[in-house]
């Protein structure tokens, strides 16, 4: 999926998956519980402009992922 800006998730949302990679042309926040998975086989690609950010639940990247910075919750 391709945006233009960023992408916000609200808090409790559930699992939120771009299977074929997310480009952003902003900073990404996903403050959602559930799943946040980036991309589904190593040949997926995500480019997020800004920071990715996603602050509670569990997270699965594939494939190549470049962000400004990234911070991921534990």
């Amino acid at each position: 999926m391709q945006l233009t800006g960023g992408a916000n998730l609200a808090a409790g949302a559930g699992d939120v998956k771009f299977l074929k990679g997310l480009t952003t042309g902003a900073a990404s926040s996903f403050a959602n519980t559930g799943l946040l998975q980036l991309g589904s086989a190593a040949a997926d690609v995500s480019s997020i402009s800004g920071a990715l950010i996603h602050t509670a639940g569990a997270t699965t990247l594939a494939g190549s992922v470049t962000a400004a910075s990234v911070s991921l919750a534990a």
